[in-house]
């Protein structure tokens, strides 16, 4: 799975909504984190609610939106005091829910 296109067919004057779907390989190098981090990471975020893309074969594939969301996720927990699981919640309480989809290719 490399780069694949997805349009959302969400369009509006200002933007355009076409996402990037990478693989977890591509997102882990994005992030500077090994591959094993990063599935670590998309479980413990799946667990708080989150539905990260899966193809048939069950593999994630990251949106550029999941690997900001991860980013942010990993600043905040170098944070003196701040748990991984505590920032996984934090990042998560400030997106819109309502966009999470599971989406098959």
């Amino acid at each position: 799975m490399s780069d694949i296109f997805i349009d959302t067919k969400e369009k509006s004057d200002k933007q355009d909504h076409t996402m990037i779907l990478v693989t977890a390989k591509e997102a882990s190098d994005m992030l500077g984190v090994p591959n094993p981090t990063l599935r670590k990471y998309a479980q413990l975020i799946e667990e708080e609610g989150k539905i990260f893309h899966r193809n048939k074969q069950g593999h994630r594939g990251f949106f550029h939106e999941d690997i900001s969301l991860i980013k942010r996720i990993m600043e905040l927990s170098n944070t003196p005091k701040v748990s991984i699981d505590q920032a996984i919640k934090s990042v998560l309480q400030t997106v819109d829910t309502s966009v999470y989809k599971t989406i098959v290719l």
